[in-house]
């Protein structure tokens, strides 16, 4: 009885999973994975080192008047992070 119980429950889901896809206009198999191989990961570091580096370019672009402002803001920013981040960042010659 327990092993028709679990054939069953297993064929009941293959079967909700078949009519998903074939009928939820939501669903599109494998297009979203595929479009994930195409995206590069990024480590969180270099992500948070371009959000920094747009930003300080913004910044120039906006006051262009200020850089050693804005350079001695960035710098006191980059000083306040924490050991590790500051390193990794400066590694990779944040702004």
């Amino acid at each position: 009885m327990t092993a028709h119980v679990a054939v069953v429950c297993t064929r009941y889901m293959l079967l909700a999973v078949e009519e998903r896809e074939n009928t939820d206009g939501r669903s599109l198999g494998e297009l979203f994975y595929l479009g994930l191989d195409e995206l590069p990961d990024l480590k969180y570091m270099e992500a948070l080192r371009l959000v920094l580096q747009e930003f300080a370019e913004q910044l120039r672009a906006e006051y262009p008047s200020e850089v050693l402002l804005v350079e001695s803001l960035l710098e006191r920013f980059l000083n306040d992070l924490p050991a590790l981040w500051m390193s990794r960042l400066r590694a990779q010659k944040c702004a």
